[in-house]
């Protein structure tokens, strides 16, 4: 989540699932795993923290749980998403993209890039 104060508004910045993640690539431990169900996800077992996998991914969709310092990549709580569940003013509405047509994602992408100008962000 990327938060701007200054306009007011909260940005959710998730992982892309990209075809050839270059998270996966760079990552020493192999602990970027891609399954066709899942998307990309961590093996924590594997993972050390080394942070290369934030370093490379092009929209900023890893972090990092201050918690046990490993990565951590939105998979969407396996499509029950706690965010949309806590979500104070029920602002957020989970929508399996796979019923979206294409009409309804561009139009929420016109509107995204539409505030990104007006918030000069």
């Amino acid at each position: 989540m990327v938060k701007y104060e200054e306009i007011g508004a909260n940005i959710p910045v998730l992982c892309q699932k990209c075809e050839d993640p270059a998270c996966a690539a760079v990552c020493p431990m192999d602990a970027i795993k891609v399954d066709e169900s899942l998307g990309t996800y961590i093996d924590y077992t594997r993972c050390v923290g080394c942070k290369m996998c934030i370093l490379v991914c092009p929209i900023g969709g890893i972090g990092l749980n201050p918690a046990n310092k490993k990565v951590i990549i939105c998979d969407l709580c396996k499509g029950d998403p706690q965010c949309v569940k806590s979500c104070p003013e029920q602002a957020l509405e989970y929508v399996d993209v796979s019923k979206l047509s294409i009409k309804k994602r561009r139009e929420g992408l016109e509107k995204l890039a539409k505030f990104l100008e007006v918030a000069k962000i």
